[in-house]
């Protein structure tokens, strides 16, 4: 009886160990397609050179375009940014809308090199009498 319940007990602890490592495994693994960003508020904690991702609100009236070059402010409720990028803007690219940037502050400038336009979670289907979608 004691040999039986000696083995269960390796039995488990070997089961318990096998499944810590495999989450952890699958965690370190699946870590880098995860998609965090940081509010411009929140960046004080950034070296400079540092490769992140920042997240935020358009500014009105903020977007330049200088040779190849785009800049614009990209804020949230406490701070903003000054945002550089240098490539094709998303379609959905405009004032006052939401934009995830990849990049890295030098100078006090975010050098951004991939944009994403963040679209907003109200979707309308498009109208029954729409001879576009019919």
């Amino acid at each position: 009886m004691k040999k039986n319940k000696k083995t269960r007990f390796i039995y488990l602890i070997s089961l318990l160990i096998g499944f810590s490592i495999s989450g952890y495994l699958i965690c370190s693994a699946l870590s880098d397609s995860f998609m965090f960003f940081l509010a411009p508020s929140e960046i004080k904690k950034i070296s400079q050179g540092q490769f992140f991702r920042i997240g935020g609100i358009v500014k009105k009236g903020s977007i330049e375009k200088k040779a190849e070059n785009i800049f614009f402010i990209l804020h949230d409720e406490k701070s903003e940014i000054k945002v550089r990028y240098q490539g094709i803007l998303p379609d959905l690219f405009r004032a006052g809308q939401g934009i995830v940037a990849y990049g890295y502050i030098q100078e006090n400038i975010f050098l951004a090199k991939e944009l994403l336009a963040k679209h907003d979670e109200n979707y309308k289907p498009p109208a029954k009498n729409d001879q576009k979608y019919s």
